[in-house]
């Protein structure tokens, strides 16, 4: 999740912020819904915060109440945010062979060096992880970038791009 100072941006209903949580328990109860065992955790980006708030977990209570604590915290950092989200996959459990993935939403300036975006496309590619990217707000620049890097993913990967003004739930569901 993007709680970067800018998710406080009022271009999305409430904000930034309480859209991506509102996507995100409807990701969780679609994704729940596929598979009971289906293991989630949710993670910050704000460079304050940057890191895993609920470890991969089975219970919505606990994603829930994780998704409570989250606030607004410093400019975003992307790189860190998602190698915070390899490192969280490696405690999953191994008893079934499902798809991994990282769903990251991107709602503010991001830096992404080409040293970044190499390391990122190596540890996909490793360990066998899809990154799918929601690019939303007008603030996210060169959403090229965030494309390429989703379309050089060993995995089936999506990104997503949703103007401001629009219902960032719906569309993200919509998208599935």
């Amino acid at each position: 999740i993007d709680n970067s100072d800018r998710s406080i941006d009022g271009d999305f209903c409430p904000n930034r912020l309480e859209a991506q949580k509102i996507t995100t328990q409807l990701l969780v109860k679609h994704f729940k819904h596929l598979s009971s065992r289906t293991q989630i955790g949710i993670g910050t980006l704000g460079r304050n915060t940057t890191g895993i708030v609920a470890s991969l977990t089975e219970e919505e209570k606990k994603l829930d109440d994780a998704l409570e604590i989250i606030k607004p915290n410093g400019p975003i950092s992307l790189y860190q945010g998602i190698k915070c989200a390899f490192l969280a996959l490696h405690h999953r459990c191994t008893e079934t062979k499902n798809t991994q993935r990282i769903i990251v939403f991107i709602g503010s300036k991001y830096f992404l060096s080409d040293q970044n975006i190499d390391d990122l496309e190596k540890m996909s590619k490793k360990e066998a992880v899809a990154i799918d990217i929601i690019a939303f707000g007008d603030e996210v620049q060169d959403t090229q970038v965030l494309e390429d890097l989703v379309e050089k993913m060993n995995q089936p990967s999506y990104f997503l791009r949703i103007k401001g003004g629009e219902d960032l739930p719906e569309l993200v569901l919509q998208s599935q």
